[in-house]
């Protein structure tokens, strides 16, 4: 089956392309250092896809845009962040949907299933909020079932937020992790599976980082 491609230009999404454009110029703000797990994660991604990223900063989602800048991002927003109406007008145009953490809120899955399947990008923070600590331990299933609805690959991402001035932000990308064989018909075991499998990535990304941090002596 061919997979959706989003539209190059539409109007829908202005206010999220404008936001792509100021993302473009901001890792030199935010002194980000983008790190790949190897070369086919360096590939650009072209249909819809679910990233996977851990979840320690209010800055997260920047760091995303900055590095995805070149496709419209979608972001799963908690619904603590959209209470005010004027904050949640303008999250809302740059590409947020509201989820309420407290119920299975099957319309924001809905609604994350359709802009993945439109061919867009979904950032998904699966810890389920923000988590301080640097180890990544678990996560949600929920990611596995929007990209088994969506036939998409999940993207693992391991974020770091510099503690000292010296230092640099990272974002360490991996190698995107095909859809789950049996899409909708697997069982819960093979759910369980691939969730698990999802987290091992993330967990490798920040291998990764803590490799190349040793090393240079930072």
């Amino acid at each position: 089956m061919e997979k959706n491609k989003a539209k190059l230009f539409d109007i829908r999404h202005f206010p999220m392309d404008m936001g792509r454009i100021v993302c473009s110029s901001m890792p030199l703000w935010f002194r980000l250092r983008k790190i790949y797990v190897s070369d086919k994660a360096k590939e650009k991604i072209r249909n819809g896809a679910l990233i996977a990223a851990n979840h320690t900063n209010f800055y997260d989602p920047l760091m995303l845009g900055c590095c995805f800048w070149y496709r419209r991002m979608f972001f799963l927003t908690a619904e603590v962040v959209m209470q005010k109406k004027s904050v949640s007008g303008l999250l809302k145009g740059m590409g947020c949907i509201e989820i309420d953490r407290s119920i299975c809120d099957m319309d924001a899955i809905r609604k994350a299933v359709s802009v993945l399947k439109e061919g867009h990008m979904l950032s998904v923070f699966p810890q389920g909020g923000i988590d301080r600590e640097e180890n990544v331990s678990a996560i949600k299933s929920g990611i596995v079932l929007m990209a088994m609805q969506a036939n998409v690959p999940i993207v693992p991402v391991y974020i770091y937020r510099k503690t000292k001035r010296k230092e640099r932000n990272c974002i360490v990308i991996g190698e995107p992790i095909a859809p789950l064989k049996g899409g909708m018909m697997s069982n819960m075991a093979d759910i369980g599976s691939y969730t698990e499998l999802v987290l091992e990535k993330m967990g490798e990304c920040q291998t990764l980082f803590e490799e190349i941090r040793r090393n240079e002596k930072w």
